[in-house]
């Protein structure tokens, strides 16, 4: 049994569409509010951004997922850097490069390879333009050591809606615990001023916050930010940026992204269980759409004042899915 919507278009029905439209964007609109954080901009399309000046490569492993699921998300890869899915290993979604195509490897990609992609050169840009303007900012003092809690809302407002730390000394070992509570209208960044901070323990976030609103912004060069433990893995949350440093991650779990490499050395993703998992679209996403609907709905109230069907043309944008959930 077929069922039809009653909808008469030579009768106004074209104009019930575009009402329904605006009331759906008024709607959204009004019960969106985009939180007030550093944005990552078309970074975010990325689960993993490797950024390279001298020929050095990025080594990816087969992961924790099924069949050896390294990643599933979209791999930048910057400069003249080098992509090295190894055998095994399996990356489900897109690799981009900035410049050359320098892949290798016997794994699976399970998307497109592009060079010459101007638009991630101009990410990882951003990327270490964001990570200087957040080091420059003032922010409140504290120290990780062990089992330890972070309420946003005790760190420095900035212009920006974060609320900003500076970490004075940091240890977040196997069995250890780092919560961070804070709600979804304002982002939280942790500033590594010096040293090479060890993740091995686990990050959890409370209170609405999201990943893609927690910052941890490990400046300086030369510095190794390293995600992982020889004991059991850690489940880590947030978005991790070291755009002068060395990035390695090994037997641990990421909720979040990971951006970095700028130390101008061969850095390995995955030589033991790994897995990252890329944060879901902002709703802000589902509203743009429907905003987008409106020219179509006023073309065809248009057309049916002229008695006729809106006849289907080409496509004039398109909906695009954010990175879907990493492993590495």
């Amino acid at each position: 049994m077929q069922t039809r919507l009653g909808v008469n278009w030579r009768t106004g029905g074209a104009k019930e569409l575009l009402g329904i439209i605006m009331a759906a964007s008024a709607a959204a609109a009004a019960t969106f509010q985009a939180p007030a954080a550093f944005s990552l901009g078309d970074a975010a399309n990325y689960a993993l951004i490797f950024d390279d000046g001298n020929g050095n490569t990025l080594q990816v492993y087969p992961g924790a997922g099924a069949n050896g699921l390294a990643v599933v998300g979209n791999v930048g890869i910057g400069g003249c850097g080098n992509l090295d899915v190894h055998y095994g290993s399996i990356i489900d979604g897109n690799v981009n490069f900035s410049g050359s195509e320098n892949l290798s490897g016997g794994g699976t990609i399970n998307g497109t390879v592009s060079a010459n992609q101007t638009t991630l050169a101009t990410d990882i840009s951003n990327l270490s333009r964001l990570s200087s303007t957040l080091k420059g900012e003032t922010g409140a003092g504290v120290s990780v050591n062990g089992n330890a809690t972070i309420t946003a809302s005790s760190g420095a407002l900035d212009s920006s809606g974060n609320y900003v730390f500076n970490v004075n000394s940091f240890t977040l070992g196997s069995g250890s615990t780092l919560t961070i509570n804070g709600d979804s209208s304002h982002g939280v960044v942790l500033n590594f001023a010096s040293g090479s901070p060890t993740f091995g323990g686990t990050i959890v976030l409370s209170g609405g916050i999201t990943s893609d609103q927690v910052l941890f912004n490990v400046t300086g060069n030369g510095n190794t930010l390293t995600l992982g433990s020889s004991g059991s893995a850690p489940s880590l949350t947030g978005t991790f940026l070291d755009p002068g440093g060395v990035i390695n991650m090994n037997n641990a779990v990421l909720s979040g992204r990971l951006f970095g490499g700028g130390a101008w050395s061969d850095e390995s993703i995955g030589s033991d269980a790994v897995e990252i998992i890329s944060p879901v679209p902002e709703p802000g996403t589902i509203l743009a759409g429907a905003l987008l609907l409106l020219p179509f709905a006023a073309s065809t109230v248009r057309i049916a004042r002229q008695g006729r069907p809106a006849l289907a043309g080409p496509s004039r944008f398109r909906v695009q899915a954010g990175a879907p959930p990493a492993t590495l």
